[in-house]
């Protein structure tokens, strides 16, 4: 599994209420492993600094030609990136699954964090009723996110008993 996480963004104005947003859409390039990877590292790239500067969290799922993506942080910023990923050409059907204000953040410290699909997360994907392909417009929003923070966790863990 290739996770990348990225500097603690900045918490939320005193008083302002905290945004989620669940969407998935199409990658609108060619799925090779090697683009995959290459594709995952520019967009986490491309995000962290933004997101850490804007207050933004979330995680992003990559596998077979899908983006299942969660992003949390106050509803102007929030909203905002994802008016910019909804036009973006690597993406094509962009659907928000779940918009709602929500109490705490579930990717906190994760400006943004991302996975592509290993064997070793298999289990994972069963757990959560996913067997082969990878069908986001199958999960209904609570299965998105708990799929998400699984694997999160899941990687999480395989690095601290490596480090």
């Amino acid at each position: 599994m290739v996770l990348l996480s990225y500097p603690k963004p900045k918490m939320a104005a005193l008083g302002m209420a905290l945004h989620e947003i669940i969407y998935h859409s199409r990658n609108r390039r060619e799925p090779s492993e090697r683009s995959q990877l290459t594709k995952l590292r520019e967009i986490v790239s491309q995000s962290m600094a933004s997101n850490a500067k804007n207050g933004l969290t979330g995680f992003l799922v990559m596998r077979d030609d899908w983006f299942l993506q969660i992003l949390e942080g106050e509803e102007p910023r929030v909203e905002a990136v994802y008016a910019r990923i909804a036009t973006d050409t690597r993406h094509e059907r962009c659907t928000i699954l779940r918009r709602r204000k929500i109490m705490t953040r579930s990717f906190q410290g994760w400006s943004m964090g991302g996975v592509l699909f290993t064997p070793e997360q298999q289990g994972i994907y069963l757990q959560h009723g996913i067997s082969s392909t990878f069908d986001p417009t199958l999960l209904n929003p609570q299965k998105a996110h708990d799929l998400a923070f699984d694997l999160m966790r899941h990687e999480a863990d395989q690095r601290r008993k490596a480090s």
